[in-house]
């Protein structure tokens, strides 16, 4: 390994390695989220420990889209061992905003409803209460119905 650590034990076990337990004082050379992210994807069962501590160690360097990058992953690997109604909303959170690592996709599905919910008001608009009122505007009202 190329890495030092404080305690636990790192132990090559063919394509397995066992990483529960093992902190991180060091890493050279400082390698991006996804190629670490190998050696946890290499251990046998889901420790949530790991990748805490290396989400910490890039966190603490400043490399805060590393740190995202291993959270998002944690996330990711619990989610194929949970049962399946927690494995649906954990695709549904994955696919929205990222399990809130990636939160600008939420401003991108709230303009696509925005805009569905316009083009649908522009096509079958309601029926207005008074005859004299004003011009209806599809794309205010849809504003209106999404937004909060």
């Amino acid at each position: 390994m190329d890495g030092k650590y404080l305690r636990g034990a790192v132990r090559a076990d063919g394509s397995r390695i066992e990483l529960d337990g093992l902190t991180y004082q060091e890493l050279r050379p400082l390698l991006p989220a996804s190629q670490r992210l190998a050696w946890l994807n290499r251990s046998g069962e889901y420790s949530p420990h790991a990748y805490e501590r290396l989400a910490t160690y890039y966190r603490q360097l400043g490399h805060d889209h590393d740190a995202h990058t291993v959270q998002l992953a944690r996330h990711r690997r619990r989610r194929g061992s949970a049962q399946l109604p927690a494995r649906l909303w954990g695709y549904f959170e994955d696919l929205t905003v990222g399990y809130g690592y990636r939160p600008g996709r939420a401003l991108g599905w709230l303009l696509a409803l925005t805009t569905l919910a316009a083009i649908v008001f522009a096509a079958v608009p309601p029926q207005p209460v008074r005859a004299n009122g004003p011009a209806f505007q599809p794309a205010a009202f849809a504003l209106d119905v999404i937004g909060p």
